[in-house]
């Protein structure tokens, strides 16, 4: 997906009140939670406080869970469906739901 794509991504997550996403990079295994990236960074980069500035065609999917828990251990709700609804004014992307979270790809690799 390209870097406008992914802007969109994050500015319907924002416009949402989405506070934390699950980030899979393609070049690494495991998945990283993250707050929201910002986006007042130079073009085709978004900036986070975990890593820094991250190049968003480096991701290959990001996962909105319905609820997160931060370090204090309180139990946070997201709005799904009103991230859902922003997404979907901003254009077609390739989502996945799975009960409680939803996945939006930017890379379909090949299954091996």
């Amino acid at each position: 997906m390209s870097d406008t794509k992914w802007r969109k991504v994050f500015g319907a997550a924002e416009r949402a009140g989405i506070q934390r996403i699950r980030v899979k990079f393609i070049d690494v295994d495991e998945v990283r939670e993250i707050g929201l990236p910002w986006m007042q960074a130079p073009a085709g980069w978004v900036d986070t406080m975990e890593f820094g500035p991250i190049e968003p065609l480096d991701i290959e999917w990001i996962e909105v869970a319905a609820a997160y828990v931060p370090k204090l251990g309180v139990v946070t709700p997201q709005a799904l469906a009103e991230f859902k609804a922003e997404l979907t004014k901003s254009g077609q992307f390739p989502l996945e739901e799975n009960g409680t979270d939803l996945r939006i790809w930017g890379h379909v690799l090949p299954k091996t």
